[in-house]
């Protein structure tokens, strides 16, 4: 199977703007994750909650949206984030945000992207496997 080095932020980094469900001022801040940490969703502005994996284990039914939850904390519409790290292969990484959903930005990842080529990119040693697709 094909494998590649697993990526991480060099550094912090943070993106501010309104929440489309609630309105709210939103921060979140992407922060690097050590090797095989994933991805993981923390809310700060809720004392004491875990990270939440963002995995299919921890998604909760919602429409026309994904959230994810463990506990008390749930994080709504987390696609667009979701979408900007995958797109640029970041394997491990906590976000954290002090509201319950991202910032809707424009509606798309392209700021969450910017916001974490403006970070840079750190290539750690731990290898991961990588699905290809074959379209004959």
């Amino acid at each position: 199977m094909l494998q590649r080095h697993q990526r991480t932020l060099n550094r912090p980094a943070e993106y501010r703007g309104f929440g489309f469900l609630t309105g709210a001022d939103v921060s979140l801040k992407f922060f690097p994750a050590d090797e095989n940490f994933g991805i993981r969703f923390q809310r700060v502005d809720l004392a004491g909650t875990d990270p939440i994996p963002a995995t299919l284990d921890h998604v909760v039914t919602r429409q026309r949206r994904t959230a994810i939850s463990r506990g008390k904390a749930t994080v709504e519409l987390i696609e667009h984030v979701m979408a900007a790290l995958a797109g640029l292969q970041i394997d491990n990484c906590l976000v954290q945000l002090n509201a319950p959903e991202p910032p809707g930005a424009d509606g798309s990842c392209l700021p969450f992207v910017q916001t974490i080529l403006n970070a840079g990119i750190d290539e750690q040693t731990a290898r991961r496997e990588v699905l290809v697709i074959h379209t004959d």
